[in-house]
């Protein structure tokens, strides 16, 4: 639910690529009939270009086939197949390479390429006396470019490097600020002249700061998580009430918190488990101070819990420990009411908090450049961790940004890194549903930023391109998708969003 700032790079990754293509060539020609070889006359296309992003390579890859008049794959054919690139006026070319001999009357082609932005382009398969195929019309779109991303928990947004504000994915409370409650699929500005220097995205809100200090929320209002002293909700960014500047603010699942020009730290929304700290169990409609007499220098909120840090490297937590996310020590999993310091005596450089009602936990970096994490075990830990424990595989993090599920980092370079649970693919991974220690993603670029949501995650290149993966049942990848690429029903493969 929190997002890292920045800005970033473009090109596109094959996460399934060869080996999914092989299968679906393999699937198409079957077993055989025990009716031996048989004389190929025509080719066929069996996994076909998706509409794809400009200077990306194909996902997944393009796979032809030798068929006879039975429509059987021919097996024994090992001829090359040639692909050109067919358009309606355009001058565009085919990159990559364009010839394959077939293995097994299968032709995979891995590393195809198209750079100008178009549509109706097709692939035209040739081979000699064959009679050639030509593949569904696909689109090359252009890669959306952003400064910085936020993910919520099935929306996602972003600014440019102007301080323009786009969002995407679930609508259902205006949480895309475009005026509507329609569900979008790829980036669409929020209804505003306002130029942000910062975005944060909750489960059904969203929040952005000026370069004045004003914030703005829009979305679902009914715990007061607007800020904005009603509860009702809104299609477009309304000004939260609150006079003194704010230099930064995050928004958690139903609260949002933020920091002040003079220092001190508030929050507003939903109090049930104590998140905003002022000591009481009460909605807050407005911006209200965090109690317990703890001066903080972050603030960070998390799914019913917040987290902060204060000058002398001191974390604090407060709010829910139903999953021993405060880190706390004891294991009571009773809600703290105010700020409570973090047990083992760490001195911390960030301190973050993140999960859902499965996974609730925080995680710092100390000033040593060590990571800790505490709470619900999305890395491997026993199930409950109840005070800090050093990361398993630590790379060495700047910068760690909590999901809902996953937990992402970049080192002192801008790799990339996520673990923790993978069902939704919202870790990057394709084949398995927990990832136990920082594994990279995109290894061969580097980023900017990096936003963790519900169940997807986004990031941004240092070209700015933004690519997202994991779930995307509203859209929050920024594109339309078909199918699944990895584990259970996401899409664990990293792809570029694409610029509507």
């Amino acid at each position: 639910m929190d997002d890292a700032r920045g800005g970033v790079g473009m090109v596109s990754v094959r996460g399934l690529g060869r080996s999914a293509a092989i299968a679906a060539g393999l699937l198409a020609a079957g077993c055989g009939d025990g009716t031996g070889p048989s004389t190929p006359t025509h080719l066929a296309f069996v996994v076909e270009p998706q509409s794809l992003g400009a200077e990306g390579v194909f996902v997944p890859d393009v796979v032809v086939v030798a068929r006879d008049a039975a429509e059987r794959t021919v097996w024994s054919w090992t001829d090359t197949v040639e692909l050109s690139l067919a358009s309606e006026g355009g001058t565009a070319t085919l990159q990559g390479t364009t010839g394959v001999a077939a293995v097994s009357g299968t032709a995979v082609f891995s590393d195809l390429a198209v750079e100008e932005v178009g549509t109706d382009y097709r692939l035209v398969a040739t081979s000699g006396g064959l009679e050639r195929a030509e593949s569904q019309p696909f689109t090359v779109h252009d890669v959306f470019t952003a400064d910085t991303v936020a993910g919520g928990s099935y929306h996602t947004c972003a600014l440019l490097a102007d301080g323009t504000a786009y969002c995407w994915g679930w609508n259902r409370y205006g949480q895309l600020g475009d005026g509507t409650q329609t569900d979008r699929f790829q980036p669409t500005p929020v209804a505003t002249s306002l130029r942000f220097t910062a975005i944060s995205a909750g489960a059904g809100h969203t929040c952005a700061l000026t370069a004045e200090g004003s914030a703005y929320c829009w979305g679902l209002n009914w715990s007061g998580e607007l800020g904005n002293g009603t509860t009702d909700s809104s299609l477009t960014p309304q000004r939260v009430d609150f006079a003194s500047p704010l230099v930064a603010l995050d928004a958690g699942y139903d609260h949002t918190c933020a920091m002040t020009s003079a220092g001190a730290s508030v929050c507003w929304g939903a109090n049930w488990g104590g998140q905003l700290g002022d000591g009481t169990d009460t909605t807050r409609l407005i911006p209200t101070p965090v109690g317990g007499g703890v001066s903080l220098v972050t603030v960070d909120a998390g799914f019913w819990h917040t987290c902060g840090l204060a000058a002398n490297g001191t974390a604090y937590c407060w709010g829910s420990d139903y999953a021993y996310q405060l880190g706390d020590g004891p294991e009571d999993s009773d809600s703290v009411w105010v700020p409570s310091p973090v047990a083992g005596g760490h001195q911390f450089s960030a301190a973050v908090a993140g999960g859902g009602p499965c996974h609730g936990y925080s995680c710092g970096i100390t000033t040593a450049g060590q990571t800790y994490c505490w709470g619900t075990n999305p890395q491997g830990w026993p199930k409950f961790h109840p005070e800090p424990a050093p990361l398993d595989g630590d790379p060495g993090f700047s910068a760690i940004v909590p999901g809902g599920a996953a937990i992402c980092g970049l080192d002192a370079d801008g790799r990339l890194y996520c673990w923790g649970d993978n069902f939704f693919g919202s870790v990057g991974v394709v084949t398995v549903s927990r990832v136990p220690t920082p594994t990279a993603i995109l290894p061969q670029l580097r980023f900017t930023a990096v936003a963790g949501g519900g169940h997807h995650t986004c990031a941004v290149a240092t070209d700015g391109a933004t690519y997202c993966w994991g779930s995307n049942e509203y859209g929050q990848l920024g594109r339309t998708i078909e199918g699944s690429s990895g584990w259970s029903s996401g899409w664990s493969t990293p792809l570029p969003v694409w610029k509507p």
